[in-house]
């Protein structure tokens, strides 16, 4: 991967951690541009609990290959009880941004969104229901919802005392 294509990545995460920041400012402490070197221990923006972020801003964003990226990193940090994988991808020269997610997975947090657990699907495997595509504002929208009525809270990292397990 060349220099600009690093840097492009770099400034587009950088913009997804602020607007989670301005989203969940409960969590803003948190809520940051991982180190890349870590691979599958840490998304590609970290800090947002219950969510496993991967983002792509590309001329050709493949949402569909992201979110797999994301299925399969949550399942070597072996978290796929507790953590919901997501694609943040943008098209470059494109106004909107997109959030891919498995259907089973929206489900779940609308489950809890609605306060009504008869309504939550317990995790499935993930390529057993289809992605859905939702813009990157409604996303923020539900996932507000999900962390703020499902107190939800991250487990600490190794070092890092501010974050509380549940």
């Amino acid at each position: 991967m060349g220099k600009l294509s690093r840097d492009k990545g770099k400034v587009f995460e950088r913009k997804i951690a602020r607007c989670l920041r301005e989203t969940f400012p409960q969590h803003a402490e948190e809520i940051r541009r991982s180190i890349q070197s870590r691979q599958a221990e840490e998304s590609d923006v970290t800090g947002l609990p219950g969510f496993w972020v991967e983002c792509q801003d590309a001329i050709t964003p493949t949402p569909t290959k992201k979110l797999e990226q994301a299925e399969h990193d949550v399942r070597v940090a072996n978290l796929t009880e507790t953590i919901i994988p997501v694609a943040v991808t943008h098209k470059i020269r494109c106004k909107d941004i997109f959030v891919t997610i498995r259907l089973h997975h929206l489900h779940y947090i609308f489950g809890h969104h609605i306060n009504d657990y008869r309504f939550s699907a317990p995790f499935a495997f993930e390529r057993l229901t289809p992605a859905v595509l939702l813009l990157f504002s409604d996303f923020l929208k539900i996932a507000k919802e999900y962390v703020e009525h499902a107190h939800i809270t991250r487990k600490p990292v190794s070092g890092n005392p501010k974050t509380k397990s549940v």
